[in-house]
This record gives structure tokens, C-alpha cells and sequence, in this order.
């Protein structure tokens, strides 16, 4: 039997209603990353999946990110309807997603709440399909060889043009706390580089009912 949730967010999804579970979040710290792997996917997942598995392996099955703001809300960029960067509840992903959670241990009370505001002052910026399609091509033909002299950041300028899940994440470590959670993709960052970066602890996320 599983345990009732003690969080669950402010509005809740018919889906989410209907399947009668959420992802138990006891635990679950502000600015800590969330992956997702679906179960049925979509054409254009199956292609990040197929791009992301040269360079990273079986972490490949991980093609969406999202930044956790607190209270069962995420922030995430979407490619689909509204196709861009917004506030939006984990149940969102109930059913259908596996989810694994990545924390920062490295990371502050004070830093996580910094993040969190970054990544809420992305709110509303447009889904980028050619950045999509960019760190696609990084990815496939292998960013990781480049030399380390040509090295760089993400920049706000970059990601307020237009952006992807990932981007979120990486613009909001960077502009709060000066780090990358990704720093060897050159700024160019695929969703499965999370789930490949060790300094960052992986959580199996288990179940919860809703009472």
C-alpha cells in the first residue's frame, strides 16, 4: 500500500486525479533538478533520445528536465502548447513520466532560494526549436571533444532569445551562484548531462496516493 502524499500541488490535473498518485516529494529540496523519461514517447522525444545516446548512454532515456520551485510547482521550458518557459505543477507529468531527482548537495538554503528566483524570472521566454536542434548537433557529433581553451557559459542574452528545459536549469545555477551543473557541454546542454554529472546525488523517486 502507499503511503498518502503529504504534498501535493495547489491544482491538481484530471490525469493526475484519475491515476490517483503523484510522486512522493517528502524531501525534496527547493533548486533540486527533475528528470523525466516517458513511458509512450512522443516522435520528437524518441529523436533527443537517439541524439543524447552516443555521448551519454543509457542516461539518454532522461529527454526533459525541470527546475523544482517548492510546493509540488516546477519551473520548465515546454516545446509544446504554450511552447515556452512556465509555472506548472509536478502532475502534470502523472501518469506517464518515470522521474528521477538530482540534488546539489553543494548548494546553500540561501543558493537554492536564488536559483528558484532565476529560474521564475525566465517565466514566459519562447521555446527554442533551433536551440533544441543546436544541442542536438553538439551533442550527436560530440561537444565533448572540443577543446577545453574554447570553453563557455550560457549567457541571459542567449536564453531571453529563446530556450529549452535544459537551459533553465543551467541559466539559474549560473547567474545565482556562479556554477554550472553541466560543465563540460560547453554551454550547450542536453537534459541527460544532469543524470552523467557525479558531483550531483541521484534519488529514485518512489509513490504516494492521494488521500
Amino acid at each position: 500500500m502507499l503511503d498518502i502524499c503529504s504534498v501535493i500541488p495547489a491544482s491538481l490535473a484530471e490525469d493526475a486525479r484519475r491515476a490517483g498518485v503523484l510522486p512522493d516529494m517528502r524531501g525534496w529540496a527547493v533548486a533540486d533538478i527533475l528528470l523525466f523519461a516517458a513511458e509512450s514517447p512522443h516522435i520528437s522525444t524518441r529523436v533527443v533520445e537517439a541524439t543524447q545516446r552516443r555521448t551519454y548512454g543509457d542516461s539518454a532515456m532522461w529527454t526533459h528536465a525541470a527546475l523544482y520551485v517548492g510546493g509540488g510547482m516546477l519551473v520548465e521550458s515546454v516545446a509544446h502548447a504554450p511552447t515556452m518557459v512556465i509555472l506548472r505543477g509536478i502532475d502534470a507529468h502523472v501518469p506517464g513520466s518515470a522521474v528521477v531527482r538530482m540534488h546539489d548537495g553543494r548548494l546553500t538554503p540561501e543558493d537554492r532560494v536564488a536559483i528558484s528566483a532565476e529560474a521564475k524570472g525566465l517565466l514566459n521566454v519562447p521555446y527554442s526549436f533551433a536551440r533544441a536542434a543546436a544541442i542536438g548537433a553538439k551533442t550527436l557529433f560530440g561537444h565533448m571533444r572540443m577543446p577545453r581553451s574554447r570553453k563557455a557559459r550560457l549567457t541571459r542574452n542567449t536564453v531571453i532569445r529563446g530556450c529549452v528545459c535544459s537551459d533553465v536549469i543551467e541559466m539559474a545555477y549560473n547567474a545565482a551562484v556562479g556554477l554550472s551543473a553541466a560543465p563540460d557541454t560547453r554551454g550547450f546542454v542536453p537534459p541527460a548531462a544532469f543524470h552523467r554529472r557525479s558531483v550531483l546525488e541521484k534519488h529514485e523517486v518512489s509513490w504516494c496516493r492521494l488521500p
